[in-house]
């Protein structure tokens, strides 16, 4: 979470990680979030991307079928994205490293955590470049004759143009995934609820619905979890503490209660997953247990006291 919080929650971090990998992001990023809904509340990521991590992201920024049905546009990155690989595969010729890049903190972030707290770092110029280099790219048949200021030129247009595309996805992904860490704390109930009560001449039997705030999945089978956790995204599925409470009807006094934490159900599912029922009728045989309990109790302090008044 932020430097400002100190409560993790292990469901986002989870989905975070996840997605950042699908989007071609590095494992082992450094994730920060807050989001309590107060101002500079978001997410954030940092950390180092290789020129492996380079290679994915370009390949997904500059993929034709992320132009949807604007066939310029799709024809467009299908060109560039062959230039730029060629780009990328000079500068690893060229081999000082610079092709390597860094998702940095900025002064923001030492504070906040939110799309706009992140810098993308990076130290690429061609125009550096030395004879050396030229002579590495030649080598490798990546150029044939002289390398001109049209080619630095060319390459560096590609390369500014990358930058500013995945300075783009960075500040989108974390906008993003924050949207997505919002509906993962809006899956469980904001506060205790009673979603159902039914009363009979002596009782009042309650069902609540509890925040389940310490949701844990990271002892499932990894698909299910993570199934689950987009399910919850999506808005199909929700997470909850449910308890059942008998209540004497006279008095509120509670005579028994059963719950079971860590559910996850169909946001439209009123029988919990069959749970309503076995919770209410599991409390209602403690009242009678206890009933029976006090009876007997009862019955012996009756006998004992007849006993005493017949001695």
């Amino acid at each position: 979470m932020s430097p400002q919080k100190n409560k993790e929650i292990a469901m986002i971090k989870t989905h975070f990680n996840n997605q950042l990998k699908k989007l071609g992001y590095p494992e082992g990023l450094t994730i920060e979030y807050s989001l309590s809904y107060c101002q500079g509340d978001g997410m954030s990521f940092y950390g180092n991307l290789d020129e492996d991590d380079v290679e994915k992201l370009m390949l997904r920024i500059y993929d034709p079928n992320t132009a949807g049905e604007n066939a310029v546009l799709r024809v467009k990155n299908l060109l560039v994205r062959k230039e730029a690989l060629s780009m990328l595969e000079i500068l690893r010729e060229a081999d000082i490293g610079c092709c390597r890049m860094s998702i940095e903190r900025n002064s923001h972030g030492h504070r906040y955590s939110h799309y706009n707290c992140m810098d993308l770092c990076h130290e690429v110029d061609f125009e550096s470049f030395s004879e050396e280099h030229f002579e590495a790219i030649r080598a490798a048949g990546l150029v044939t004759g002289e390398v001109t200021d049209e080619h630095i030129t060319r390459w560096q247009s590609i390369w500014n143009d990358f930058v500013s595309r995945l300075e783009h996805d960075i500040k989108s992904t974390s906008q993003q995934l924050e949207a997505e860490g919002y509906a993962l704390v809006e899956g469980t109930p904001y506060e205790e609820v009673v979603s159902w009560e039914f009363n009979t001449a002596d009782y009042t039997v309650q069902l609540k619905e509890h925040p389940e705030h310490d949701f844990d999945i990271g002892c499932w089978d990894e698909e299910l979890a993570l199934q689950t956790i987009q399910d919850i995204v999506d808005g199909k599925q929700r997470y909850l503490r449910l308890e059942a409470k008998i209540l004497d009807r006279e008095t509120e006094e509670e005579l028994a209660s059963e719950s079971i934490g860590g559910l996850v159900i169909d946001v439209n599912d009123r029988s919990y997953g069959s749970y309503r029922r076995e919770l209410v009728s599991n409390a209602i045989a403690e009242v009678r247990k206890i009933q029976l309990k006090n009876a007997i109790s009862e019955h012996h302090q009756m006998q004992e006291s007849l006993v005493r008044k017949a001695a």
